[in-house]
Formats: C-alpha cells, sequence, structure tokens
C-alpha cells in the first residue's frame, strides 16, 4: 500500500537510514561534529574489530522468501548478494559520543554493489549503495535507482508512471551472521500547478516470508 503525501519541495530532504544526514547528525538528531577517515582493512575500527572482519559480516549472499505487500501476488524467492572492491572503510567518529549516549556513536560506512534477482523475474537488478553501522556484528545496506531503470519486469499498479516527475525503487537490506532481512519501496514526486510538491512512497516487497 502506497501513502500519498502532500509537501512543500522547499522542505522536502532525506536523511539516510541510520538517522544522520551526511555523518553529521546523531541519532537524536542533532549536530554530532562527525569526522571521517579512511582506515585500510587491517587496521582496528572504533567498533573494536578490523575493517576486514566487519566487511566478513556484512558482504554476504543469501536467498529468503520473498513477499509482496499486494496479497493478489505469489509469493517468491529472492537470491542476493553484497560485494565491494574497497581497500579502506570509513570510520565516522564525533568529539560528542560518549559510553552513556548512543546519539553520537562512532560508526564504519562503505559503498558496496547489491545484486538482486527473483525467481519469478519482477526483480533482477544490480544497484550501487552503502553498508553503514555503528555495531561490529551487522550491517544496513541501502541504495536506489530510478524506476524507468529497472532490470526485471515489475510494474506497478498503485499509479501511473507516467503522472509523476520522478519514480524511484529504494532497497534496505539489514545484514549479518544470520542472512538477511530486508524490503523494496517504491516513490515518486510531481509538482503542482500551485508551485508545492505531491509525492509517495510505500512498500513493494519484504523479506524473509514469516508464517
Amino acid at each position: 500500500m502506497l501513502l500519498l503525501l502532500s509537501l512543500l519541495l522547499a522542505c522536502d530532504s532525506k536523511d539516510d537510514d541510520t538517522g544522520r544526514d551526511d555523518g553529521t547528525a546523531g541519532d537524536g538528531g542533532f549536530d554530532c561534529g562527525y569526522t571521517s577517515s579512511e582506515l585500510p582493512l587491517t587496521e582496528p575500527t572504533p567498533l573494536g574489530v578490523t575493517g576486514q572482519q566487519w566487511l566478513a559480516v556484512v558482504l554476504i549472499s543469501d536467498e529468503q522468501g520473498f513477499r509482496y505487500t499486494d496479497k493478489g501476488t505469489a509469493d517468491t524467492v529472492v537470491t542476493l548478494a553484497v560485494s565491494s572492491t574497497t581497500e579502506t572503510v570509513t570510520a565516522w567518529v564525533s568529539p560528542e559520543d560518549t559510553v552513556d549516549d548512543d546519539d553520537c556513536d562512532p560508526y564504519l560506512e562503505v559503498g558496496a554493489a547489491l545484486a538482486l534477482q527473483t525467481a519469478d523475474g519482477a526483480f533482477d537488478e544490480a544497484v550501487e549503495g552503502q553498508v553503514r553501522s555503528a555495531v561490529a556484528d551487522s550491517g544496513t545496506w541501502t541504495g536506489e535507482e530510478a524506476y524507468a531503470e529497472r532490470g526485471g519486469s515489475y510494474t506497478t499498479t498503485e499509479v501511473e508512471p507516467d503522472e509523476w516527475e520522478e519514480l524511484t525503487l529504494g532497497f534496505r537490506v539489514d545484514l549479518g551472521a544470520g542472512g538477511s532481512e530486508g524490503s523494496v519501496h517504491l516513490s515518486g514526486h510531481r509538482t503542482l500547478p500551485d508551485g508545492t510538491g505531491e509525492g509517495f512512497e510505500g512498500t513493494v516487497a519484504t523479506w524473509p516470508v514469516e508464517g
């Protein structure tokens, strides 16, 4: 199900899924004063592991049941892999970080590619994105692509694509030793005659299949 939203284009902004905007704002939404450094994979990171050890956890392949939010579409299987050829990871640290305050915790970030295919052919995607995490044993990959550039046969029935200036497919994948959990989202934007903006966002599918 898609949610229609009316918004002023001047107020339209997008933060990443960690709650940080370009590495400056913490989970509480205030400026943490983050600074970044590139660390070789063999060096310790602020999370207490080397970059190589962290990447071994988050750069995984997986296969799961895939469920569409449209109840009229049958479940299928998704196969995915998150990969990177990086030789460094980016460590973000804040002078505001304290033991008792989670708002400005250090975190790691790395560019990575998602290859995702569904058995029904609806999705066959190769998307560039980023993995981020403030803990050593997991990470979250996020990325997006233009709806018009999708690789599979998926076609939205919720909106008329020609009526929107911009349609985007967004992907989120939570990664860890136990495998992956994720979702596919569709969002759109257009400008109304009075100069304001209208948008929608909604979940297309999720995995794994529960029950």
